[in-house]
């Protein structure tokens, strides 16, 4: 059996290795909620300064990930916006083990992520923390938003 390892993909493969990890990308978009199509998710990763890891074993890509830094007024945090995959367990230790360091190396205080509440049992012995819960609330009262 080979060994999981872990890279990110230099800008100049992107569009290379983007239909190997396309299926995985558009699977995790669901529960985005309408907020991101596949085209949104790669145009960030080509022209915003997203980063695209994968976890593969041999010639198989097993899960992607796509981090960018996020700027807060005193604190910068590495944003893990997609998370996702096949036999996530047998990839989330050296995946997390690598962005750890990367975000380490470049001046992060940790890893952030927004995620299904199931996410938490994945990361319950990784020193995950739930700091706030985020709240989806229509724009308009005829959507159903009464005051009191």
């Amino acid at each position: 059996m080979s060994k999981i390892l872990i890279s990110v993909v230099p800008e100049e493969y992107v569009l290379d290795v983007w239909p190997r990890v396309a299926g995985y990308v558009e699977n995790a978009l669901e529960y985005t909620y309408g907020r991101y199509e596949l085209a949104d998710v790669l145009h960030q990763i080509l022209h915003e300064g997203y980063l695209l890891w994968i976890a593969f074993e041999g010639d198989h890509i097993k899960g992607a990930v796509i981090t960018h830094f996020m700027y807060y007024p005193r604190k910068k945090f590495l944003g893990c916006p997609f998370v996702t995959g096949e036999e996530f367990d047998t990839w989330k230790g050296p995946m997390l083990e690598t962005l750890q360091r990367f975000a380490t190396d470049n001046g992060c205080e940790g890893l952030e992520a927004t995620a299904r509440l199931g996410w938490a049992r994945k990361f319950k012995d990784d020193g995950y923390e739930a700091l706030w819960q985020t709240f989806q609330l229509p724009a308009n009262v005829e959507a159903g938003v009464t005051n009191g």
